[in-house]
């Protein structure tokens, strides 16, 4: 089925993206179609839900996958990050009742078709998010993940790590690079050959 007419309002968006068997997103009044995407990519988002359900587990904060919508109230973005961690009660949309409008920490692995868009324009709209305390983009093409952290004064601190630690504190939690890449690496590598029978 080909995308309704651009211009839309968020409500009618709302309507419409209940009946597709397809997930799309709505950017400043436009409607995107979300693609499929790699093995390498499928792997990525499922170590990070894992690796965080884990040490999340038992308390106030919990990962969701990106069947779970967002809502950005600020600039009417709708959206399915990769993940998604809400903490203490998951505050919903008043346009969208399945969209939800108040994460802790949001993560995209990066795909080349929406890097620039993850990077510039996603940065832009989930940084109006009140509640968010991270932004973590994580690489497919190499070992890096880019930190966006919010600070006490309301500024945002960038770091690259490439290994190490990947610290979280507003959830308690912290992965590492080399743990998140390993089987990603050994599943999917970059040179396609996977190292499995």
């Amino acid at each position: 089925m080909g995308l309704p007419p651009a211009n839309w309002t968020l409500m009618d968006f709302v309507a419409w993206e209940n009946s597709q068997t397809e997930r799309h997103e709505f950017v400043n009044g436009e409607i995107v179609n979300m693609s499929g995407g790699t093995t390498r990519h499928a792997i990525l988002q499922s170590t990070l839900t894992r690796m965080l359900g884990v040490q999340l587990q038992g308390k106030t904060c919990f990962p969701v996958g990106n069947d779970q919508r967002l809502h950005v109230l600020a600039t009417d973005l709708i959206a399915y990050p990769d993940l998604q961690v809400l903490c203490g009660t998951w505050e919903k949309s008043p346009n969208d009742p399945y969209a939800v409008t108040n994460p802790t920490v949001i993560v995209e692995v990066l795909s080349p078709s929406t890097e620039l868009y993850d990077r510039r324009d996603k940065l832009a709209h989930f940084q109006r998010i009140p509640s968010l305390q991270a932004f973590v983009l994580v690489s497919q093409e190499e070992r890096r993940v880019d930190l966006y952290q919010r600070l006490d004064d309301g500024r945002w601190a960038l770091s690259t790590l490439r290994e190490g630690a990947i610290p979280l504190p507003s959830i308690g939690a912290e992965l590492t690079v080399e743990a998140l890449y390993a089987d990603a690496d050994r599943l999917a590598p970059l040179d396609g050959n996977s190292s499995t029978a």
